[in-house]
This record gives C-alpha cells, structure tokens and sequence, in this order.
C-alpha cells in the first residue's frame, strides 16, 4: 500500500487494485441489486400492511359516520395518529365536508415519496364518507441506510482484506461467508424475518453479521409489535361491537319508551316501546329531529329540560304531556341523563318517557270516587234528617186518619199530606241510595227475571221507545235486593226515555264475565266473576264534561219538571252499595250505554214474594227510644192508638235505666240507631245484658245500613225505616210479639 501510494506500482499492488476495484464494482453492483430488490419486497410488504391498517380503520369508522357519532369518529381518526408510520389523517363525510384533518396538507403533495392510502366508506351498500392517510417511508429509508452501510463495510473489509492478504486468501476468507450472508439477505427480502446470518471466524465479518442480525431482529420486532397492535385494535372494535349489541338490546327490551339524542336533539335511537306508542320509528328519524314531539307551546319548557340534562343534571319523575305521529296528546313521566365516551365529552342524552295515561285515568277515577264518597255522606245525612222530619208529619196525619172517613172535612187533605211525605220519602230513598246507605232485602235475585219484568212494565207506559232484550242463557245468580235493582233499571229507562224525546230504541242485555287481576284492578274490583248489565240508547248522547258529572246527585240537564238529577246518583249509590260499578260510554249524538257489573253468586234463587196486611193492634207494653222530640210525641200517640201502653225515653242511658226498673213487663223495645252518648248499637248491647232475650224493633232515618244489618245479627227483632205510617208499625210490632214475622220484619224497610 506504500509503494501504491508513492506511485510505484508492483504486481502484487497492481493485482490488488484490480481485484479491490473488481470487488467494489462486484459488491457495488450486487449491493445495488439486493438493495432494489429488497427495498421493492419491503415497499410491497408495507404498502400491505399499511393498506390492511387503512381498511381496518376504514371498517371502525362506518358505524360512528352512518349514526352522525363526531366524537366517536373524531376518536378513531386520533387513535390513527398515535402510529408513527401514519403522517396525516384527512377524513371527509359523503358530501366531500371535512370531519376531521391532521397534517392534511402532505397528502397527495406531488413529488412526496410517502405513501397515501384513500379509503371510501359504505354502509349498507351507501357511501358514508373517505379516508385518506399518509404513511411515511422510513423503514425503506432506514432499510436504505443499512444497505449502504452493510455495502460500505463490505467493501471497506474486502479491500483492507485485499491489501493484506493475496487474492487466494481473500477468495477463500470471504466468498463463503458472503454467500451465506446473500442467502440471509435474501430471506428478509422475503419477509422471513427470523432468519439470522451465523457466526464467522472472521471477526470483522461476523460483526458485519451481528449488524444484519440486530437489523433483522429490529425489523421482526415492529413486525410482531404492528401486527400485535392490529389485532388488538380488531379484538376492541368486536368488543365495541358485542357491547353496542348487548346495549341495544337492553333498551330495546325495555318496558318504557326510550329515547336518546344527541347534543344537538337529533334522534340517535329509539325502541320499539317508543315507536309502539309514539309511532317514530328509528328508520325515518335517525339523525333527524322528531317534529312535532313537543307541542309548540312546550317547546321552551322542553329544551331547558333538555339543557339541564345535557349539563350533567339527572331528572326523574318530570311529568308533561307529549305528542305521537299522528297528532294525540299523551301525559308522560320523563327521566333523564346525559352520557359521555371515556374522555368524559358528552354525547348526548337519554331520556325515559314513561306513559302514564293509565296512571291518570285512575288518579281521576279516584278523585271522583272520593268526591261521590263525601257528597254521598252529605246525601245520607241529610235523607236521615228529612226522614225524622217526615216521620212527625206522616205519623200526625196517619192518626188524623184514624178518626175521619173518606168524603169527611178535610180528608182528602190528609191524604194529599200522605201522598206529599210518601214523594218525599221516595226522594230521600233515592238520596239513601246514592249515600249507599244499606240494602233492604238481600236474596239471591236472577237478573234476567228482573230485566224482563221491567221492560215489561216500561214498555207498557213508553210506547214510543222500542225495548230490545238480548239475555244470556244460564245467567249466574247476585245477592241483591230485588227492589234496589229494580230502581236501578227503572232510573236507566228513565234517563234514556229522556234523551230521546222523540222516541228511539232500548238496548238491554246481560251476560256473564269474569274479571281476571288486571282487568278487576283497572275498573277497581276484585277479581272473579260478576254479572253485566248493559242499557244501550240512540238518544242524544253527552259530552266529555256531562259524562264526568253524570253521576252527581242534583246535576241535570233536563229541564226542572222533567228530573231532580238524582235518578243516575242513586243508580251509582245502589250499585256501588252492592259490591259493583256503573259505566258510561257516551258520545253527542252516539247515544249512550250504561253497564252495570255486579258480584255473581252461587245460592240458589229466592222466588218468595211477601203479603201486605191491615191494621193490627194490641195491649202490651212498648218502651220507645228516640232523642227527638217530635218523633217521640209522634210515636207515642200512634201506639197509644193501636192499644199498647208506651214508656219514653229520650236517650240511650234513660232506655237502659227504664228498662232495668220495669224489667221483663217491656215486651218490645222500639229503638232509634243514631242517638247522642249511647249510640243505638251501645244501648242494644247494655239491653242484651239486662236481658239476653229481650226484643228489638231498630227504628232509623237510614235504610238498612251495616251497624242495623248487624244488630240483626246479633238477635235484633227486626227494623222498621222513618218515615213509616201507623198500618207499617203496627203490622212490624205485632209480627215481632207474635213471634211469626221476624223475617219479614227483618226483609222490609
């Protein structure tokens, strides 16, 4: 080398430099080679794997652009950035609007040795947006580099190799090790990326091998950390995919409407509850605004509910009324919240609207209830006082009788005064009877005996009414009191004769039904079986505000001469008192139809019928009992004159009192039920005790309640209801002392 470098040339050097110039080209020539070779193989393989990265990232964004989800897409696009391959992002939806762009200015640049990859996306056969990403090639520069240093070091190697050793050693030194280290390179060009180049003896070769292998092993390890990578990436977008999917099928099992917006109040999701009872269906909503959802004067109430959700507020129970597809009004319960991703940006909101229509219904069947339950207590107390009124006057007239015969001075006018009282009584039995103030005579009753009857009769003074019956073969039997019921159809017959003053047609039919639990809770009855009775008009109909009212006592749209507005009150009172409602289905000019539902039961029919009898007088001796002053004066003359002697008391305690003096010389006690301090239950009782067989007569303005029904039971002898005529009492008394009528005093009223 220092004969060369001083210009003198020798064979060996000449030989040497041409061998050292023959191994640069030779090596230069093949590095070139095997560099262009193994930079198109690995140009290939990253176009590849950048172009599977693409589509996957392609496929992951197609669910967040189809549901307009800019968060989870602007997720997705960040995530593409995290790779220090990808250089730029450039994401556009359908119409070419830019969603998201990172460095977008590199891409497609002109003259850029970087990869960029386009992507369109489609979902369900329609484009839904593009992805472009700009890869960089710094492993082909890397590779590049390596390649020129390997080739470098080769040829520094071979040519120091050259000049120290003749070209005999140097063939035989180097040419095995190079073909095997060909023979690596060759395999990572091929992507086998675990192949490594083995030891050499010579140490600056092995080296050089050391260098190839750690090359190899670095491009092995980004192989195994990229491909790691993409296949967590496709294990987390299936998991997203099973969570969405269990997620969705958790709302679309759910009992209540779901909705869910997002910030903007565009409708994200809907279940099927939603569509059944609003009629907004996802498949022409999504990503929309439902119109019309929101009645336009709720419409500011409704977005700062929707504000207040969206800012991180949870509301329940937030009642208002919304609108369905086709225009109806629905009361609602709404509860809400907000949902964000895992960064905690807000997504939007769901809300639960709950339709409470049901739930309104029977609040409102209830506050009516409530309302007829207090006005029923006001009827009853005032029948009872009108009857104690009406006592005094019957009882005086009914004596005044006694003594005068017909076509005498004045006897037609007591006559009138009985035909008056007995009206007023009439009435007061009608208040009694929407105040449910008791039944008269309970027996197993065949209703459509009872309907027959009375269509009957009806139809003999309502000519111009046609009565159609439809009854119902093997009609189960109620416990009821025959006269109740009867007046319960005559006031429906009577309600439609009024509502078609020109005539018309009568509906009537019964019919078994048996309520199972929901249908017995919705119309606030117990479940089983019931009887229904239902009377159907063409009359005029009513509307939504006189069917509200259309069982208040004293409401009435009927001019004064034609109804008092008690009629359908105590249809309500009687039904209610026997364990059933009535129903009303009525619209203008659709007529109306009523129906009764009452408990079925399974005794026998009763098919006795009483007999009235005359005046009936006796001797004994009668204690009444009554703390007002015009019944008892009243009372004491009607018994005088039927022969008995009478003791008086005006209070329960000077009952009980007069009773211990004279013992069992009272043979019968005629007994008021409502009286001060003893109440006529506590003086029954204090009787009992002085004597266990002592008889009661129960004497009351009220009809047959629950207190008198069991005193009854417990050995009462019988009762007898204000205002009652002398022929009533002296029947009662005499049955009772006979000891042969205490069944018929304790059936009539």
């Amino acid at each position: 080398m220092t004969d060369i470098l001083k210009g003198r040339r020798t064979l060996t050097g000449d030989l040497t430099l041409v061998l050292s110039l023959l191994v640069v080209l030779v090596v230069g020539t093949v590095g070139a080679f095997k560099y262009r070779t193994m930079a198109s193989s690995s140009r290939q393989e990253l176009i590849r794997v950048a172009g599977q990265i693409s589509d996957h990232l392609a496929d992951m964004l197609v669910v967040p652009l189809w549901n307009y989800d800019e968060a989870a897409v602007r997720h997705v696009a960040e995530s593409a950035l995290r790779s220090e391959d990808i250089r730029a992002v450039l994401l556009q939806d359908r119409d070419g609007a830019i969603l998201f762009k990172r460095n977008a200015r590199l891409i497609g640049k002109e003259g850029d040795p970087r990869l960029t990859f386009t992507r369109d996306i489609f979902h369900k056969g329609f484009k839904v947006g593009s992805l472009s990403l700009l890869y960089s090639d710094s492993p082909l520069e890397r590779m590049r580099e390596q390649a020129i240093l390997f080739v470098v070091l080769t040829i520094f190697f071979l040519v120091a190799a050259i000049w120290i050793v003749n070209v005999v050693v140097l063939s035989r030194l180097l040419k095995g090790p190079l073909a095997r280290m060909s023979q690596g390179i060759n395999k990572l060009a091929r992507g086998e990326y675990g192949a490594r180049l083995p030891p050499v003896p010579q140490r600056d070769l092995d080296e050089i091998f050391v260098g190839v292998n750690r090359m190899a092993a670095a491009i092995e390890d980004r192989d195994r950390s990229l491909r790691t990578e993409i296949q967590a990436r496709i294990r987390a977008n299936e998991g997203l995919a099973e969570s969405e999917e269990r997620y969705e099928a958790v709302l679309m099992a759910h009992p209540d409407p779901v909705v869910i917006y997002d910030p903007q109040g565009r409708v994200q999701f809907v279940n099927q509850e939603f569509t059944r009872v609003f009629g907004y269906g996802l498949d022409r909503f999504l990503g929309k605004r439902m119109k019309n959802f929101v009645a336009p004067e709720h419409d500011a109430e409704a977005r700062a509910l929707f504000d207040r959700i969206l800012a991180g507020e949870v509301l329940s129970g937030v009642e208002g009324v919304r609108r369905t597809l086709d225009g109806r009004t629905v009361p609602v319960s709404m509860s809400g919240a907000a949902y964000a991703d895992h960064e905690g940006r807000s997504l939007g909101v769901i809300v639960n609207v709950r339709d409470v229509s049901r739930a309104k219904e029977m609040e409102n069947r209830l506050a009516q209830a409530q309302k007829m339950e207090a006005v029923g207590t006001l009827a009853g107390g005032v029948a009872h006082d009108v009857n104690n009124l009406l006592m005094g006057i019957q009882g005086y007239a009914s004596l005044m009788l006694l003594d005068i015969e017909p076509g005498e001075a004045n006897y037609d006018r007591l006559k009138n005064i009985e035909n008056a009282v007995t009206s007023g009584a009439g009435l007061t039995r009608q208040l009694l009877g929407f105040a449910r103030g008791g039944k008269y005579e309970v027996s197993a009753v065949d209703l459509n005996q009872v309907v027959r009857d009375q269509n009957r009769l009806f139809g003999r003074t309502r000519k111009e009414i046609s009565i159609h019956g439809d009854y119902a073969e093997d009609l189960w039997a109620v416990e009821a009191d025959r006269g109740q019921i009867e007046q319960v159809l005559l006031n429906l017959y009577i309600n439609a004769w009024q509502a078609m003053p020109g005539g018309g047609d009568l509906f009537v039919s019964t019919a078994n039904v048996t309520l199972d639990e929901e249908a017995a809770r919705e119309k606030g009855l117990a479940p089983g079986p019931y009887i229904s009775v239902r009377v159907r008009d063409t009359g005029q109909g009513m509307d939504e505000e006189t069917k509200k009212r259309a069982f208040e006592p004293f409401f009435t749209t009927k001019e004064r001469a034609r109804g008092t507005g008690l009629g359908l009150s105590s249809v309500y009172g009687i039904v209610k008192n026997h364990g059933g409602i009535v129903e009303v289905e009525s619209a203008p000019g659709a007529g109306a139809a009523f129906t009764v539902l009452l408990p079925a039961s399974e005794k026998p029919v009763d098919r006795r019928r009483e007999k009235r009898e005359g005046l009936v007088r006796g001797t004994e001796t009668l204690l009444l009992v009554d703390d007002e002053e015009t019944i008892v004066n009243v009372g004491r003359e009607m018994i005088s004159a039927l022969g008995y002697s009478v003791l008086e008391a005006r209070s329960g305690a000077q009952a009980v009192k007069l009773y211990r003096e004279h013992g069992k010389g009272i043979a019968l006690v005629i007994l008021d039920m409502i009286m001060p301090g003893l109440s006529g239950g506590e003086t029954f009782q204090a009787l009992k005790e002085e004597n266990p067989g002592v008889r009661v007569l129960l004497s009351s303005g009220y009809s047959l309640e629950n207190q008198a029904r069991k005193l009854l039971d417990k050995g009462a002898a019988g009762f007898i209801q204000k205002p009652f005529d002398i022929r009533l009492l002296s029947r009662r008394i005499r049955e009772i002392l006979d000891g042969n009528g205490e069944e018929k005093a304790k059936a009539e009223g």
